[in-house]
């Protein structure tokens, strides 16, 4: 064999050595890509986004208050609105016991914060939960119902009067038995609250809010109930204060009323 064909078989072996070496890098970098589309999927499932649009129609009489649109701009008539009432995008995040919850409403009349808030679960039975920022109260089932899946678009007026923002600052706990348990069909909701609603903190008070509620499922029959308790106060900033008096309300109006709380 002359150098000549040495030459020749050499190159074509480095050749094909180049060749397997080019096919195993191809390989690795499909598989590493492949890894990190998993690895971005995987992200993104544990991210949901939802939302959902309500517009309304409001006709009232001339002194009415609507939902949408602004007051009645001429006192002697009837007078009709359209309006979005909600407009909401939900971003809502869950990892091993740990999620999140950040909501938006938008409508004509601007942008606000619904709910922003973490929670996090106990790691062994993940049925116990610490939760802090701004979210429902647990008082009563109609406040946590949501309006997408109501019957009407609005709570009852009682809930409306009494809780004129449905959530509130603060942080709360959640005590339930596991899965396994015969207590599970029990669950306790305790919380602190600012008692400013959405707003910050303006002092050291807080408002307590508690839910003890249970459920059973028998077969066709679904059993529910529960008891709520809040204890809160209103901050009274001026001298005047009411207090019902047979079938009326007494005013009070001593100085020393300003600084005190209203329990509410």
């Amino acid at each position: 064999m002359n150098s000549l064909s040495k030459i020749f078989i050499a190159g074509f072996l480095l050749f094909i050595f180049c060749i397997q070496m080019q096919a195993q890098t191809d390989e690795t970098d499909v598989e590493q890509r492949l890894k990190k589309m998993e690895d971005d999927i995987s992200r993104l499932n544990k991210v949901r986004i939802l939302g959902y649009i309500q517009t309304q129609f409001s006709w009232g009489e001339k002194d009415a208050a609507l939902g949408v649109g602004t007051p009645n701009e001429n006192p002697e008539k009837s007078f009709s609105r359209f309006g979005i009432r909600r407009g909401r995008i939900r971003l809502e995040f869950e990892e091993n016991i740990l999620s999140g919850v950040f909501q938006l409403n938008f409508s004509e009349r601007g942008i606000n914060i619904r709910d922003v808030f973490l929670q996090i679960k106990d790691p062994i039975w993940e049925t116990n939960a610490l939760r802090t920022g701004i979210f429902h109260r647990p008082f009563s089932y109609a406040i946590n119902y949501s309006s997408a899946t109501r019957e009407s678009l609005e709570r009852a007026t009682i809930i409306t009067t009494l809780f004129p923002n449905s959530r509130a600052l603060g942080t709360m706990l959640t005590l339930q038995a596991s899965e396994n348990s015969p207590w599970n069909i029990l669950k306790f909701d305790a919380g602190l609250f600012t008692g400013n609603g959405v707003n910050e903190a303006t002092n050291s008070r807080m408002d307590f809010s508690g839910r003890l509620s249970g459920e059973k499922n028998m077969g066709n029959i679904m059993l529910n109930g529960g008891l709520s308790y809040y204890n809160g106060g209103v901050f009274q900033s001026t001298a005047n204060v009411y207090t019902m008096n047979g079938k009326g309300f007494e005013l009070n109006q001593n100085i020393d009323n300003i600084g005190k709380y209203a329990k509410r």
